[in-house]
């Protein structure tokens, strides 16, 4: 007994006990870590559901007051769960769509304008200043809709979808609308000052009378539109495709034409000056009925 409680190896078996205790503890620690992080995910994933559906409760009272607030607390939401933003952007959007139908507007064509409800309006102001930069963005859909008069500067309305809207006299100075469908939108006396419209689609649509000064329309599609009394001064039409559409008694000024192809439009009584269509493509365009100074390549 004596030799086997004096065996010199019991230091080291009391070492390895004692790191297997240590390593045990670590585990069972980290476990239990773990755990908690799981609770606290799922309690922060519970809160965030409660908070979403307590907001879309509020966007359906019959109260504006109510409804501007859950507009504002589904923002809020967006940024604190960017998982969920594209998914609070189809509800805002879906909102914009029910509240303010193309059918409420004044007469389609013309420049009447009303202006949005005040919740609309705030769900606009709050999807045009979402992140578009993060990988749930999402998409806008507002076709349909009745935007007449909505102040929308600066907007970041990339890939829109206005099929159909009312946009008449809308305010989207500043906004940047690339890569957006407009197919039978009104956009009647609309302010486009320095918008970005780069690579848009553009169909049988109403710009007439609207202003366009600094637009960027590079490399954008346009087929059967009405420029009729519009003002063009600076607009950069580099690289667009123009096919079919009417620029009659439209100002245009100091504004690029490089690459740019033009078919079957028309300039009667356009005001045309400092510009340069050497290196655009025109096909059975007539400029004869324009008035024109300090125009090139074009004969």
């Amino acid at each position: 007994m004596g030799r086997f409680l004096g065996w010199k190896g019991w230091q080291g078996v009391v070492s390895l006990l004692t790191s297997v205790a240590a390593v045990g503890a670590l585990f069972f620690s980290s476990q239990s870590i773990q755990a908690a992080l799981n609770q606290v995910n799922v309690s922060e994933q519970t809160q965030i559901t409660d908070r979403f559906g307590k907001a879309v409760d509020e966007l359906g009272s019959d109260k504006q007051e109510v409804r501007i607030g859950g507009v504002y607390a589904l923002e809020r939401l967006a940024k604190d769960s960017t998982r969920d933003e594209a998914t609070i952007i189809d509800v805002l959007s879906a909102f914009i769509r029910e509240r303010a139908p193309v059918s409420s507007c004044p007469s389609f064509a013309q420049a009447e304008v009303s202006f949005p409800a005040t919740d609309v309006q705030a769900a606009l102001t709050v999807i045009g200043r979402r992140d578009v930069e993060g990988v749930n963005a999402g998409t806008v859909d507002l076709s349909k809709t009745c935007l007449a008069g909505a102040t929308l500067v600066g907007a970041q309305l990339q890939g829109v979808d206005l099929t159909k809207a009312n946009l008449n006299a809308v305010d989207l100075d500043r906004a940047n609308l690339s890569g957006a469908k407009f197919d039978r939108t009104s956009l009647y006396g609309a302010s486009l000052i320095n918008a970005n419209l780069t690579r848009a689609v553009v169909f049988s649509t109403v710009l007439q009378e609207a202003g366009l000064t600094g637009c960027n329309l590079t490399l954008a599609h346009f087929w059967s539109v009405n420029f009729v009394d519009a003002v063009l001064a600076r607009t950069n039409f580099s690289g667009a495709q123009i096919e079919g559409s009417k620029f009659d008694h439209s100002s245009i000024s100091d504004a690029p034409f490089e690459n740019a192809r033009l078919t079957d439009d028309t300039f009667a009584g356009a005001r045309i000056s400092s510009v340069d269509f050497t290196n655009a493509h025109m096909l059975n365009v007539d400029l004869t009925r324009a008035i024109l100074d300090k125009v090139k390549g074009y004969h």
